[in-house]
């Protein structure tokens, strides 16, 4: 069985098949929409990012960093609740939630790294995805799709 499709049948175990409609309540009360860029600033800071850099897209937000690439654990954590491979003591983060924030800018973020390419469905269900072959070999990068506004077209709300 692939990482992925281990991850999605041990989350459907953890978490049910009613955790959908937690998450978008908890993203939608506990978050300003903007939030989560703070959150992938402090993930790329504690994965040791020496440079981070966005790039807006008429549908997409990019985000990419040089810090440590993803492991097995890293796909595990992030596609979990109130879990996190982070140290307590010397990194910013550590609640296992903060990623999740992003949920509020998009409904299926993506993400390439240390030669894992997957996307996560239904915030917990991670599925390999194609690699991007012009991604650099020691970078993480986040593709993150806009939720369609009235023009089609991505929006960040700064409410």
């Amino acid at each position: 069985m692939d990482i992925f499709k281990e991850i999605c049948k041990q989350n459907i175990e953890d978490y049910g098949k009613k955790f959908e409609n937690w998450i978008i309540h908890f993203v939608n009360q506990n978050s300003k929409r903007t939030h989560f860029l703070y959150e992938l600033i402090q993930n790329a800071e504690d994965a040791g990012a020496t440079k981070i850099e966005f790039r807006l897209h008429i549908d997409h937000l990019e985000l990419e960093h040089d810090g440590r690439p993803f492991n097995e654990d890293d796909i595990r954590s992030i596609c979990e609740v109130g879990e996190s491979t982070k140290n307590i003591d010397d990194m910013i983060g550590k609640f296992g939630i903060g990623f999740k924030s992003v949920y509020a800018y998009t409904l299926r973020p993506a993400i390439y790294s240390g030669g894992f390419s997957f996307a996560i469905n239904n915030y917990i269900m991670p599925e390999e995805i194609a690699p991007k072959k012009d991604l650099k070999k020691l970078s993480t990068l986040f593709v993150l799709p806009g939720r369609p506004g009235a023009t089609g077209s991505a929006t960040i709300p700064l409410d």
